[in-house]
C-alpha cells in the first residue's frame, strides 16, 4: 500500500476540486435504488447533502464521488452497484490486481486482468487487442456490458473504464495518452479528462506532444498553429518557466525510455526505435547521458 499512496499522492488536489457533474450523484445510486435502498440515506453515509440530488448545476469532488461509490458498494454488497444483471463479489478488483501485478509488462497485466474478468464475470465484455494505424504501435482495450439494460446512465461502463485507465496510470507512474475513444452511445468527452492544477505552457506543450508518436512530435511552427501563439511567443514563454520545447521533448523520450527499459521485455534496439532514435548508438549515447548508465546495464 506504501507504493500506491506515494504514486496517488502527487494528483491529491484533482480528488478536492468540485468538477464533477451532478448527473453523476443520481446516476451512481440508481441501481442501488432498485435494489432497495433510499438515495437519500446513501448520501447521507457518504457524507454528501441529500438536497444535493436536486441541484443539477452543484458539482461534486472525486473524493465525494469515490466515498458514495464506497458506500453503494457496501450497502449492495457488488462491485457492479446493481448494474448489471450479475452481481461482482466485493474485492474482485482488488484481487485481480494481486493476481496481475507480478506480470512484466503493462501490456501483460492488461491481457491478464481481461481475462480474469472474463472467467469470473458473465456479463463484461472485455478484450486488450494490438492496433496498429500506421505503424504507431497502439493498443485497443475493448469494455461493455452483454447486457446494459440495468445500466441505462451507462455509468458501470465508464467507471469500469476509468477503473483501468487510472489502474494502468498508476502501473506505469504517469497518464497514459488516449488517441481515440469510441462508445456505442453518445458520451461526454471529459470522461476520461482529469482537470490539472498545472497552468503553464509548459504543461500545455507537454500534453500536446503526447499525443504524437516520439519519432513525429511537431516543430515550433506547427506547435504554434495548435496554440493560436508566435512561435517566438512561446519560446520566449517557455524560457521565462525555465525550459524550452527541446527540453520537453528531450524529458518525455527519456521517462518514455526508463519506463520501457523498466517494464517492458524488449530489445535495447526496439526501444530506441519507439523513443523516437533513427540509429540504437545515439540512443545509446543519450540514455547515458540522461541516467548515467548504459541501457545493457540498466536492470543489473
Amino acid at each position: 500500500m506504501a507504493r500506491a499512496a506515494e504514486k496517488i499522492n502527487p494528483l491529491r488536489n484533482t480528488m478536492t476540486k468540485a468538477h464533477i457533474l451532478n448527473h453523476y450523484l443520481r446516476a451512481t445510486v440508481r441501481g442501488a435504488e432498485r435494489l432497495g435502498h433510499p438515495p437519500e440515506a446513501l448520501l447521507a453515509q457518504a457524507g454528501i447533502p441529500a438536497q444535493w440530488l436536486r441541484q443539477p448545476d452543484r458539482r461534486i469532488t472525486e473524493a465525494q464521488l469515490t466515498r458514495l461509490i464506497q458506500t453503494v458498494w457496501r450497502c449492495t454488497r457488488d462491485e457492479f452497484m446493481g448494474f448489471s444483471t450479475h452481481a461482482c463479489h466485493l474485492g474482485t478488483f482488488a484481487l485481480m490486481a494481486d493476481y496481475c501485478l507480478g506480470s512484466a509488462t503493462l501490456g501483460a497485466i492488461l491481457r491478464k486482468s481481461a481475462r480474469f474478468y472474463r472467467t469470473l464475470c458473465d456479463n463484461l465484455d472485455i478484450g486488450f487487442e494490438p492496433h496498429d494505424p500506421g505503424g504507431d504501435r497502439q493498443v485497443f482495450f475493448r469494455l461493455s456490458l452483454r447486457d446494459s439494460r440495468q445500466d441505462s446512465d451507462h455509468l458501470l461502463q465508464e467507471f469500469l473504464l476509468l477503473m483501468w485507465q487510472r489502474f494502468s496510470c498508476w502501473w506505469v507512474s504517469q497518464r497514459i495518452p488516449f488517441a481515440t475513444t469510441r462508445f456505442s452511445y453518445p458520451a461526454p468527452a471529459y470522461i476520461l479528462h482529469r482537470p490539472s492544477q498545472d497552468g503553464s505552457l509548459g504543461h500545455r506543450v507537454r500534453a500536446l506532444l503526447s499525443a504524437y508518436s516520439y519519432s513525429d512530435m511537431p516543430g515550433l511552427e506547427a506547435l504554434a498553429r495548435q496554440l493560436h501563439m508566435t512561435p517566438r511567443s512561446i519560446g520566449r514563454k517557455l524560457q521565462e518557466e525555465g525550459t524550452s520545447l527541446r527540453d520537453i521533448k528531450t524529458s518525455l523520450r527519456r521517462e518514455h525510455a526508463i519506463r520501457l527499459m523498466s517494464t517492458e521485455n524488449l530489445t535495447i534496439a526496439e526501444i530506441s526505435e519507439r523513443v523516437g532514435f533513427s540509429e540504437t548508438a545515439s540512443f545509446c549515447r543519450a540514455f547515458k547521458r540522461w541516467t548515467g548508465k548504459s541501457p545493457s546495464h540498466w536492470n543489473d
